[in-house]
């Protein structure tokens, strides 16, 4: 599984040529395992038939010559499957032989064999996906207001030593609106986000695929271990943004939020505590939020999509609500028991996604720079924050300051400064990334924090009005982003880059880092501008998240392919939108021929993405692809497919389609 030059896309071998490579650093001998190609972590959901994949470091000197797997339950240390001693040197893709139990996690060991040595690796856990049954058998819930816009939900989960703790979630996304471009699909990939005793861990769950809404898990007891504490207060800020622009609703299509607790031995959690604080409580924060639309009637979003600007407003915000389970509102209103609803109120079935949900992270401030106040007031401050690079999120601003009702502090985004140092907000893609906040009236180290719920794309932050002088521990950001580099593997999951040529290894860090920072759910065409899955633009980045990260990019790349054939999800008929769904599935299919993944993809659509677009089938929204399951690609299509993807991404290099190419 190591890479070389030689295993780059031809692109990226080419720019390379006249300088000195490599790729693969040098690493002390172990055996690192991967759970469905992907290197466990907390969050790791997999299927009952899993994937084995380990990488071998450096000094495992020679070629494998066998491998033994072996699977045993984590609690009851039960045998669940034993590959025994395969004369082998495959070490990706092994999949399991047996079902294992959906809802149960598992720790998997493999030993691998080089002639008369054998390198055993560590144990590695990971969860089994909660099944239909259970995800069935379980009730959802949303705040008894079904036209709130914003529900921040929260529990107390005790964290057990002797069992282990699980949670499955997922919100309901809000509706599929009609493009300019013609595509389908869920704008606000921040339906549910998720802390854990304050630290942030996720968000989901992204666009439907085949007709089914994604289940995220995530282990709590990996998250918080016993030994650090004994309880988690687990943290959910939902949102549902209805169809109408006016923000009318009806109870028919207001929000859902699943989250169901299980123990790892496929039944669900149960509490060594009577009290009330381990039942789900919630806040209608949908005054707290504010969101508005603004004159241009699309709020900080563009004319592809809707984003509403959040004018939060911290007389009616809870804050610490993420840290203790004892916070009201400065207007009192209290935090309640959810109305439970059936899993019906999310119109579609909810499958598990058998892949890492998209990550939520702290982000720091690189450097605060003060500016000067157009405020008169000598408790009026101004600064600008750079955050060192782009990234996808937003800010997290606290003031200790007193402060009187009704004062408004402006927060303003973007990705450049103008000539006097303030921050242009004013996108050129579109965007107005400026949000008024309001304050409370508040004493002196009463702590008001503002976290906004939605997304934007920036590298500053501008402050107008600040009621103190900027503090680095008061000021920092999010970020929303696609797991693809794992920073707790033994083994990096990041292809390296290094050359004698200083400029070309910026340019290889850039490249790297902007395929990282802008994978969310799927690949998308732009995520200030437009956020629609260009098929273009999603095939090239599939491409070269498989050089830049060979082994975590597999669920992801894998994902966006089956996204690029759901019904009506092309951007536009022109002809290069059309066919790179088959540069990206080609381009999949060889770097995973050993894995029965997207079997009849193809076979399946028949080309109805290409050369059928008024099929009633997809114009109806439904689709023939089955979600999770493919049948095998044989070599024959495989090799086929590659060749027309050769010859779409040589089109792409010259820009000409309609030119002859051979």
């Amino acid at each position: 599984m190591s890479r070389g030059c030689g295993s780059l896309p031809r692109l990226f071998c080419f720019c390379a040529v006249a300088v000195v490579c490599s790729l693969t650093p040098s690493r002390a001998c172990d055996v690192s395992v991967g759970v469905d190609r992907f290197y466990a972590t907390p969050a790791l959901d997999a299927q009952t038939r899993p994937w084995f994949g380990w990488q071998l470091s450096s000094d495992c000197t020679g070629v494998q010559s066998a491998y033994r797997i072996v699977v045993t339950a984590a609690l009851t240390r039960e045998l669940a499957w034993d590959s025994g001693t395969v004369a082998s040197n495959a070490s990706d893709n092994v999949a399991c032989a047996v079902d294992l139990a959906p809802a149960t996690a598992y720790d998997v060991r493999v030993t691998a064999t080089f002639g008369a040595e054998s390198y055993d690796s560590a144990a590695v856990p990971f969860a089994t996906g909660a099944d239909t049954s259970l995800l069935e058998s379980a009730t959802a819930m949303w705040h008894h207001n079904r036209s709130a816009m914003f529900v921040l939900f929260r529990r107390v989960v005790e964290v057990r030593a002797d069992m282990p703790t699980f949670l499955a979630i997922t919100a309901k996304p809000s509706p599929d609106r009609q493009q300019a471009h013609g595509v389908n699909a869920s704008k606000l990939l921040s339906a549910y986000k998720l802390w854990i005793n304050g630290e942030p861990v996720g968000t989901g769950p992204g666009r439907k695929i085949g007709g089914g809404i994604a289940v995220d898990t995530y282990n709590i007891s990996a998250l918080v271990p016993a030994e650090a504490a004994t309880t988690a207060i687990v943290a959910v800020e939902a949102s549902y943004i209805p169809l109408h622009d006016d923000f009318d609703d009806d109870d028919d299509d207001a929000g859902v939020l699943f989250a169901v607790l299980h123990n790892g031995n496929g039944s669900l959690y149960t509490s060594l505590s009577d009290d009330n604080s381990s039942s789900w409580q919630c806040f209608d924060a949908a005054a707290a939020f504010n969101p508005q639309l603004g004159p241009n009637g699309v709020g900080a979003g563009t004319r592809y999509y809707v984003q509403p600007l959040e004018f939060l407003d911290a007389a009616t915000y809870p804050h610490r609500w993420r840290t203790t389970t004892t916070t009201s509102s400065a207007t009192g209103t209290q935090w309640t028991a959810p109305l439970t609803l059936p899993i019906s109120a999310f119109g579609q079935p909810l499958l598990p996604r058998h892949a890492p949900p998209v990550v939520l992270d702290s982000v720091a401030a690189m450097t605060i720079t003060p500016l000067p106040s157009a405020e008169q007031a000598s408790t009026s401050f101004r600064y600008v924050v750079d955050f060192g690079r782009n990234f996808q999120g937003h800010v997290n601003v606290s003031f200790a300051a007193p402060s009187e009702a009704g004062r408004v502090v402006t927060v303003r985004l973007g990705e450049q400064l103008n000539g006097d140092g303030s921050v242009r907000y004013n996108m050129l893609t579109g965007n107005v990334y400026e949000f008024n906040w309001t304050l409370a009236n508040v004493s002196a180290g009463t702590l008001q924090t503002f976290v906004p719920h939605e997304y934007c794309v920036f590298r500053y932050a501008e402050v107008v009005n600040a009621p103190e002088e900027p503090s680095a521990s008061r000021i920092g950001g999010w970020s929303v982003h696609y797991p693809l580099r794992v920073a707790n593997s033994e083994v990096s999951t990041a292809t390296t880059f290094d050359s004698s040529n200083e400029t070309l290894n910026a340019v290889w860090n850039l490249a790297q880092y902007t395929l990282e920072a802008t994978a969310l759910d799927v690949n998308t065409d732009s995520n200030t501008r437009q956020r629609d899955v260009c098929t273009l633009d999603a095939a090239l980045q599939t491409l070269y998240q498989g050089a830049a990260f060979p082994t975590t990019s597999f669920h992801h790349r894998r994902r966006v392919v089956q996204y690029m054939f759901e019904p009506l999800s092309y951007v536009n008929i022109w002809t290069e939108f059309l066919v790179a769904p088959v540069a990206a599935l080609a381009s999949f299919a060889y770097d995973y021929d050993t894995n029965e993944v997207l079997a009849t993809v193809w076979q399946a659509n028949q080309g109805s993405n290409i050369t059928n677009n008024s099929d009633a089938a997809w114009t109806s929204g439904a689709s023939p692809l089955v979600p999770q399951e493919f049948p095998f690609f044989s070599l024959g299509v495989r090799d086929r497919l590659r060749r027309v993807a050769a010859v779409v991404a040589a089109a792409y290099c010259c820009h000409c389609l309609d030119c002859p190419l051979t």
